[in-house]
């Protein structure tokens, strides 16, 4: 059931986390869809008020209280700038890149937690959808588009079609729930060894340089489809995922382009959805259910493509049959759940502190990497008009990160790298990501 205006929705361990966050970037998942024709404006305008109101964090506004974060709905929700047309010079991703850094971020303070903008370009129309990272995740931001297009083509022969409230819970309580006390006392103890990797030894005299926030900026590169041929059948002859291969692609790209330190110390720092936990068919609700897994090949880089991708492959297989993506979950749910928010706060800095000044040994930037997986092109298509592409993009990361995002569509896969100006230059940013796919091209077939 939707909040009234003077209903409280606790904030889940996970709003809690991406509260935290908003120190280590400007809060908003972006998604681009690029369309080969027009869209109808007014019809889309009425499916985000639908999915606005089906979904009740978005209307929501966050309250920070020192011992119990809550939402609560937004005193006028209907006059929400959820929903406008903007007319751009381009059309489709070229459009897109300039536009995603021109509105300022969403208020948590204040909502509404999304934005929905529709480009017009010279012949073609893009979608570009945000959504506040403490509200929703990469899985979010697909359930919250999927909805969206669900209710345009709706409305298209019901102009009375409305949805229903979601009322399915939120927070990583789902996923607490799968695993036995046993296995949670594992899961802890192997988030102590994976911050190893990163906080040992730790030399707090070592400071990541720490440049303005200001100048945030997105860079977008789609890999030819050859390539991303290429990239299966590597992990197929490896096997390996997709994954692995372009794990394995960014970070020596990384090396090469951007941070030469990191070719003697390649580390990264991931995220995973942790929706692979939920029994099949569970019912979902925009939110966040994400966690982080510390990729350290130690000192080897590898001598070419298909070595890095094996020494990936091999370790996410190991972290997969061990907790992938929850072994900082007990510590940081002891943290929230025993401490004053502030003070939570306070420790996840420090730890969060030293974690950027590890992985950014040796160099000045650290990577932090996503993979949102692929968009269906039935559940994106609107009407007649079909999609060209789209993915979900990474937050503009604050220094010393520079973040990475992959999204799929049919042949395509999409990066967009998400930083600020004073961490790394956008030049060496460009040759980075065309970097990534030399390595592609180039690697023996």
């Amino acid at each position: 059931m939707a909040p009234r205006n003077n209903d409280k929705i606790p904030a889940v361990l996970e709003d809690r986390i991406l509260y935290w966050m908003l120190n280590s970037h400007d809060a908003d998942i972006r998604l681009v869809a690029a369309y080969d024709g027009r869209l109808d404006s007014a019809r889309l305008e009425r499916a985000a008020r639908l999915v606005f109101a089906a979904e009740p964090i978005l209307y929501c506004r966050f309250v920070r209280h020192p011992l119990k974060p809550h939402w609560v709905r937004m005193d006028y929700p209907e006059s929400a700038d959820i929903f406008g047309t903007v007319r751009v010079d381009r059309d489709g991703q070229e459009g897109a890149e300039a536009f995603l850094t021109r509105e300022p971020s969403t208020d948590i303070r204040t909502g509404p937690l999304a934005r929905i903008r529709l480009l017009r370009g010279p012949t073609r129309d893009t979608l570009v959808l945000r959504i506040n990272h403490t509200a929703g995740d990469g899985g979010g931001m697909r359930d919250l588009f999927y909805l969206l297009c669900q209710c345009y083509n709706a409305l298209e022969t019901d102009p009375a079609y409305a949805l229903p409230r979601n009322t399915a819970p939120r927070g990583l309580s789902r996923v607490a729930k799968t695993f036995k006390p046993r296995q949670m006392v594992g899961m802890a103890a192997r988030g102590a060894k994976e911050a190893g990797r990163f906080l040992w030894p730790v030399h707090f005299h070592k400071k990541a340089p720490r440049g303005n926030r200001e100048n945030r900026l997105f860079l977008l590169h789609t890999l030819a489809p050859e390539n991303t041929f290429k990239v299966r059948d590597m992990g197929r002859k490896l096997s390996a995922t997709v994954n692995d291969v372009m794990n394995a692609a960014l970070l020596r790209a990384f090396a090469s382009s951007v941070n030469p330190a990191a070719a003697g110390l390649p580390r990264a720092v991931g995220t995973v959805d942790l929706r692979r936990y939920l029994p099949e068919g569970s019912e979902t609700t925009i939110c966040n259910l994400s966690g982080f897994y510390y990729l350290s090949l130690g000192t080897r880089l590898g001598a070419d493509l298909a070595e890095t991708a094996t020494l990936v492959r091999d370790q996410l297989a190991e972290m997969k049959q061990n907790f992938l993506g929850l072994a900082n979950i007990p510590l940081t749910a002891c943290l929230f759940g025993s401490l004053p928010f502030p003070v939570a706060l306070f420790c996840h800095d420090v730890l969060g502190d030293l974690q950027k000044n590890q992985s950014a040994a040796g160099g000045g930037v650290a990577l932090l990497y996503s993979n949102t997986g692929a968009l269906s092109p039935d559940a994106i298509r609107l009407g007649d008009i079909s999609a060209e592409n789209a993915f979900i993009t990474t937050p503009a990361a604050f220094p010393p990160v520079l973040s990475v995002c992959l999204g799929g569509f049919e042949d395509k896969i999409t990066m967009s790298a998400g930083f600020c100006a004073s961490t790394v230059d956008p030049p060496a940013v460009r040759r980075f990501l065309k970097a990534v796919e030399e390595e592609i091209q180039t690697a023996e077939s």
